[in-house]
């Protein structure tokens, strides 16, 4: 004889997940991993005037891209991050401490972006304010999934 798996309580499967980030959340302040940012820059490029009479392509020749934007250069931005105090904090790689600033203030030329995920971690699980609203169950690759909307509380 079979039984069937007993069916979870949503609020009970919510409060077990947010108990395990939780925990996750407060150790990350005891890591330090490097973040590697790869930045292209792209130009547009003029389209180019036909000439009076074209001259036919090469056999061989791969058609003209149709996107007028042309990559440029590229660049490679390392960090190290660290969370402290639910904040992200920045440093490069190999100096004595880590700073404070905003890092659009250490990285100063170029588009920047962080991986804001422990704190953001941490903000939603760990802090008052948040609701979460039961949206249903699914199943994905034989395991069942269950999806929750959240919405902040003004307090």
């Amino acid at each position: 004889m079979a039984y069937g798996q007993a069916a979870h309580d949503p609020q009970a499967v919510l409060d077990a997940a947010r108990s395990r980030l939780q925990a996750m959340a407060q150790n990350l302040e005891k890591y330090v991993c490097v973040e590697t940012i790869n930045r292209s820059y792209y130009q547009r490029v003029a389209p180019r005037k036909a000439p009076a009479t074209p001259a036919p392509p090469p056999a061989c020749a791969p058609p003209p891209p149709n996107d007028p934007y042309q990559l440029a250069t590229t660049d490679r931005v390392r960090l190290e991050v660290t969370v402290s105090q639910g904040a992200e904090l920045h440093s490069w790689p190999g100096a004595t401490r880590f700073d404070e600033r905003n890092v659009d203030d250490l990285i100063r030329n170029g588009p920047v972006s962080t991986g804001s995920f422990g704190a953001y971690l941490n903000s939603i699980f760990g802090q008052p304010g948040v609701a979460y609203q039961y949206k249903g169950e699914q199943t994905a690759n034989g395991k069942t999934l269950y999806e929750y909307a959240l919405s902040l509380i003004h307090i």
